[in-house]
């Protein structure tokens, strides 16, 4: 094979009758050199037609390509022979060749003629590049609008914490959901984004959300309230529309309002027991209009008076009050009209319709409307004429000894009186106190404490008798386990609940040791430390096994009874027309020494001594003959009783006359009295520690107002530097003779300094400290150190301090400590527990006020920067050169304005990819921060174009601030993942305030025609608007 090529090019074996025979061998081997340079051409071409239609499989003119490549085989083919034929002729080879290239050059030839009339047609590639950049331009915007929504989701879906968002398309598809509100139903995001509501929820729930949805798409914003997984939603449906106002979304913000309709429900039953409570109220009470109309009355307050309800409704107060008194009752009135006072306590008197006067204990409070106009007035009025009658005899007979001792003035009087009264009223209100503890103590209620983790802490005798487990058998329990409770609704519900709202009550299926099941009335009650935190939760179970049983028989006797057992806490006694007793209550128990079973169908002569009982029975049968008109209900006196053991004691007692259709049934409620004439100088005591509980109210209240008002300031200061410089005025009333600061923690974590102090300025405190140095940053809790007590102090309290008491207290807000307030005082005992409290409490308002303004200015800077480079967004520049163009037009100045946009941006796009140029953006963007004012304002107006406005900047002076910034561009060292970008180059456009335009927008322009200008120019130059 080598020998045949050999002896194929051997120029000595040219052929003898060839005209080639002649050449000189430089001639036949240029022939030979160039012939199969062009050969090897030939070949190369035909290599890359078919490598590019192998590689460009959808390229629409393969035809074409594959006749070119063959014909460039066969002319590689013809000029191979050529170099042949030199030595040995073959033209019968190069003939067929030439053919074959004729041919096949014919029909290339054709077809591209055929072909001329397409490619004229086909889009030149620059064309097309200048569509692609235009389709990207007006893209800008869509993608713009795109984040923006993005980041109103985001936002949206952030303020709705226990709620669900959900975004969905023209075809009702969710393309969009958040919230924790999805988690409580058992639905992801996974399981809605992508699917139509059809794929997702039960078709009667479909059927109810589809109409929202498509009045969403068509405009409409629509509210539904919907039951769905045990809950009560209420689903918000709203379109989203873009620049234009086109709809081409809709969003969906469902929010649970469970427990906002059980309130409802709640607040329903509330109604109802008002109206049943005012009904059978043993005080009167009404509604009066702010006119002095009544407008409500209820039956005691008809008793009182002698007028039925009809005609009460047609008076006004003035009608029924004492002259004299009317006066002072519309002072009162207008004093809570004007806000100084929630109510208005006052004895006055009544006008009865037989024109006698009753002496009655005047309450009024006003109740407003949600906006704090005035609505009505609530009214409580209880009859003391009796008990007047009885403390003006009093009162006489001490006159009459004080008069002999002393004379005393007249204002010494009323005070005297007055004090009387109220230790007389302290009394008897301690004294009820004290009744009802007892009958708490004898309660056939099973009364149970409980832990946490619901072991039996302690157990009563009523506990005992109700279950029928021992104290020692119940103790250390689980409660639910061993009396096997079942309960109307989830416990975790029940438990989350009383959490919440620190109380739960309602009605369970108990089993007693016997295995029978009772029915219980459940109260339940969290009680908690300090701090705030629930530490054990106390529960009252009523057996209501038998009342269930009986419950409507027991109805009617219930409305009979319910006004006399309201006072439980006296002797309640029914006696029927033949002084017989037929109802005989615990207080008479307690009072008398029998039992119910001992006297009922007794003769009431049985409680009296013998020396009263005739005139007793005179005066019931003198109070029977009485007409209904006349009836002198609730007239009180002082009268005898006697005890099982013979004794005899005072008593205060009232009668009252109840008819049911032939038959009067009487009842007696009466008191012993005899500690109360005892105890009559213990009253003083009384009063000065009742004065004493007064000023610390008073105090609690002052607190309650100030802190009050410190939490409107700092909610309604603008910065966080404004709330500083308010936090110390603030506070000091709140924590008077105490010194104090308020430290915050950097942003760094690092370090807690103070940013407001009261009182000493040394403060026995570093100012600047780390947040391991103080024990309350590190525990997450108050922390209080004595002097007298050993406590471990701060390490950044001086060791040489001079105070004796201090108290550091975190300020937590979401879970997140931002400071802490510090106090100290040099006298010992200031930091009581309710001090310690307040200060937490001040904390916390502190804390969140702080946490707000952080959230409000991190929202501000959001809203107003680009996230990309750092600068101000395009909203921001329109709204601050509107501002600057205003100020300068009324300060008679300039502003200057800088357009400048980045050269040849796309080709980093193209060659390098787009997160390169969005890191060239962000190098260029911390180039300019770095290079304007401060007093400028650096903006990115679109894609690869910034603004600058300079205030107060002359046309010439903006000019060299944009060289400037030219020239520095160019030294920038821009990398990508550690690859060399190379340099940009900017060009610029300036335009100045009034030169080019009176008006912001046409400021812009200009700077904008220039920019433009400045591209056509060349790039990389500064070109002024003209």
């Amino acid at each position: 094979m080598q020998k045949f090529f050999y002896d194929l090019f051997v120029s000595g074996k040219l052929i003898p009758y060839s005209i080639c025979s002649q050449w000189p061998p430089q001639l036949a081997w240029v022939h030979i050199i160039s012939a199969s340079l062009i050969a090897l051409a030939y070949y190369l071409i035909a290599l890359t037609i078919v490598y590019f239609l192998r590689k460009r499989g959808d390229f629409p003119y393969r035809g074409i390509l594959l006749l070119l490549s063959t014909l460039s085989v066969a002319c590689g083919t013809i000029h191979i022979l050529e170099v042949s034929t030199l030595w040995h002729p073959s033209y019968w080879l190069s003939g067929i060749c030439l053919a074959i290239a004729a041919i096949i050059l014919a029909c290339t030839a054709v077809q591209l003629i055929l072909l001329l009339p397409k490619a004229l047609a086909f889009p030149s590639l620059a064309v097309e590049t200048r569509k692609l950049e235009s389709e990207i331009i007006h893209r800008q915007p869509a993608e713009a609008e795109l984040r923006k929504s993005t980041e109103q989701y985001r936002t949206l879906v952030k303020n709705f914490p226990n709620g669900a968002v959900l975004l969905f398309d023209l075809d009702l598809r969710c393309t969009r959901a958040g919230g924790k509100g999805l988690t409580e139903v058992g639905l992801s995001k996974e399981q809605l984004e992508g699917k139509t509501i059809w794929e997702t929820f039960p078709p009667e729930t479909c059927a109810a959300l589809e109409p929202n949805y498509r009045a969403a798409l068509a405009g409409e914003a629509t509210i539904l309230e919907l039951a769905y997984a045990d809950c009560i939603y209420q689903i918000h449906t709203l379109p989203v529309k873009n620049e234009q106002g086109e709809i081409y979304a809709g969003i969906v913000i469902a929010q649970d309002i469970t427990t906002r309709k059980r309130m409802e429900e709640t607040l329903q039953e509330s109604g109802q027991i008002f109206r049943a409570t005012f009904n059978q109220a043993t005080v009167g009470m009404a509604h009066m209009s702010l006119d002095g109309k009544w407008m409500l009355a209820n039956p005691k307050l008809c008793e009182i008076l002698g007028y039925t309800a009809a005609e009460i409704l047609q008076l006004k107060f003035q009608n029924i009050t004492h002259p004299d008194d009317i006066d002072i009752i519309l002072e009162g009135i207008r004093q809570i009209l004007a806000g100084k006072a929630c109510n208005y306590l006052i004895e006055t008197r009544y006008i009865r319709k037989d024109d006698s006067h009753a002496w009655v204990n005047l309450n009024l409070s006003l109740i407003r409307t949600a906006t704090g106009e005035p609505k009505y007035f609530v009214v409580i009025i209880e009859d003391i004429s009796s008990r007047k009658q009885a403390f003006a005899g009093m009162q006489k007979a001490k006159d009459d000894l004080e008069n002999r001792v002393v004379q005393r003035t007249k204002e010494l009087k009323h005070a005297n009186e007055k004090l009387e009264y109220q230790l007389f009223e302290r009394d008897r209100a301690d004294k009820k106190l004290q009744d009802q503890a007892e009958l708490l103590d004898l309660a056939h209620d099973a009364i149970v404490t409980l832990d946490l983790k619901n072991i039996i802490t302690f157990w009563n005798r009523g506990a005992e008798e109700m279950y029928g487990w021992t104290k020692a058998e119940a103790l250390g329990k689980e409660i639910n386990t061993l009396l096997r409770t079942q309960f109307p609704k989830p416990q975790a519900k029940i438990n989350e609940f009383l959490l919440q709202h620190g109380y739960w009550q309602g009605e369970l299926i108990d089993s007693k040791k016997d295995g029978s099941s009772i029915a219980i009335a459940s109260r339940w009650t969290v009680k908690r430390d300090l701090r705030g935190r629930p530490i054990e939760v106390l529960k009252i179970n009523t057996d209501i096994t038998e009342r269930k049983k009986v419950q409507e028989a027991l109805i009617a006797s219930s409305i009979r009874l319910a006004a006399i057992l309201d006072i439980a806490s006296d002797a309640i006694i029914s006696i029927n027309q033949t002084q017989q007793i037929t109802l005989f209550n615990q207080g008479a128990e307690r009072i008398f020494g029998y039992n119910a079973l001992e006297v009922l169908n007794q003769p009431l002569s049985l409680l009296l001594p013998e020396r009263c009982a005739s005139a007793h029975y005179q005066h019931i049968a003198e109070y029977s003959k009485s007409s209904g008109l006349a009836r002198k209900m609730g007239e009180r006196g002082k009268i005898f009783g006697r005890r099982k053991n013979g004794t005899e004691f005072p008593a205060e007692a009232s009668i009252s006359q109840l008819e049911l259709e032939d038959e009067k049934i009487f009842t007696v409620i009466l008191r012993d009295i005899t500690e109360q004439v005892q105890t009559e100088e213990a009253l003083r005591a009384a009063n000065e520690k009742l004065t004493s509980w007064v000023n610390e109210l008073e105090q609690r209240n002052s607190e309650i107002v100030l802190l009050a008002e410190m939490s409107d300031i700092l909610q309604a200061c603008l910065t966080i530097e404004e709330a500083h410089s308010a936090i110390a005025r603030l506070v000091q009333p709140l924590f008077p003779d105490v010194s104090g600061a308020v430290f915050v923690i950097s942003s760094s974590q690092t370090l807690v300094e103070a940013v407001a102090t009261w009182g000493d300025e040394t403060l026995d405190t570093h100012k600047l400290f780390t947040p391991n140095e103080c024990w309350a940053l590190r525990r997450g809790h108050s922390h209080f150190v004595s002097s007298d007590r050993g406590s471990l102090p701060c390490k950044h309290i001086h060791p040489d301090s001079s105070s004796s008491d201090f108290l550091c207290v975190p300020m937590m807000a979401q879970g997140e400590a931002l400071g802490v307030l510090y106090l100290c005082s040099q006298h010992q005992g200031l930091f009581t527990e309710a001090k310690q409290q307040l200060a937490v409490t001040v904390a916390e308002h502190i804390a969140l006020a702080l946490a707000n303004l952080k959230l409000h200015e991190a929202l501000k800077q959001q809203s107003i920067r680009d996230s990309l480079t750092g600068l101000f967004n395009r909203r921001y520049l329109e709204e601050s050169l509107e501002r600057e163009i205003h100020r300068a037009a009324r300060q008679n100045q300039s502003v200057g304005v800088i357009m400048l946009d980045v050269d040849h941006f796309k080709r980093f796009n193209d060659t390098f990819g787009h997160e390169a140029g969005d890191s060239v953006l962000r190098e260029l963007g911390m180039f300019i921060n770095k290079h304007v004012r401060g007093s400028d304002i650096a903006c990115r107006y679109g894609g690869e174009e910034f603004t600058l406005i300079l205030p107060e900047a002359s046309l010439e002076i903006t000019s060299q601030r944009a060289e400037q910034i030219r020239e520095g561009v160019k030294h920038l060292n821009l990398l990508h993942r550690r690859q060399s970008l190379g340099c940009i180059t900017l060009s610029l456009g300036v335009a100045v305030f009034p030169d080019h335009g009176t008006t912001g927008g046409a400021v812009i322009e200009a700077a904008d025609a220039a920019l433009y200008r400045a591209k056509q120019e060349g790039r990389d130059r500064v070109n002024v608007s003209r």
